[in-house]
């Protein structure tokens, strides 16, 4: 988060540990505190999210990634077929559009090669 540009450093504790980067040793403290605080036993929460529109489709290759049928506009024959491929982020769950466009994606690489 630091290399990205953040201002402020927060831990996922339940009372967050913070350092504000570019200060001499911050990091180093800071990291040395989330482990003496532990993540075990609820002590933190952690989570993953859904990637989404990082490698947007769209019929535009100056404003997209991949083409309507998930085909790389720069490389032929690369497909993506995950939630990158979202114009933007959905809001809500995305597992059952990704598995359509892959199923979408998957049926136009096999007509593709019969």
């Amino acid at each position: 988060m630091e290399a990205a540009g953040a201002v402020e450093v927060l831990s996922p504790h339940g009372a967050p540990i913070s350092y504000l980067p570019g200060a001499p040793g911050a990091h180093e403290a800071w990291a040395a505190a989330t482990r003496a605080r532990g993540y075990a036993g609820g002590r933190a929460t952690l989570a993953s999210f859904h990637q989404m529109g990082s490698c947007r489709m769209g019929t535009d290759p100056s404003d997209s990634a991949i083409g309507p049928h998930n085909e790389s506009h720069e490389v032929a024959g690369l497909f993506v077929t995950d939630g990158s491929a979202f114009p933007t982020a959905s809001g809500v769950n995305p597992m059952l559009t990704i598995y359509g466009i892959a199923n979408r994606a998957a049926k136009h690489i096999a007509e593709r090669l019969a």
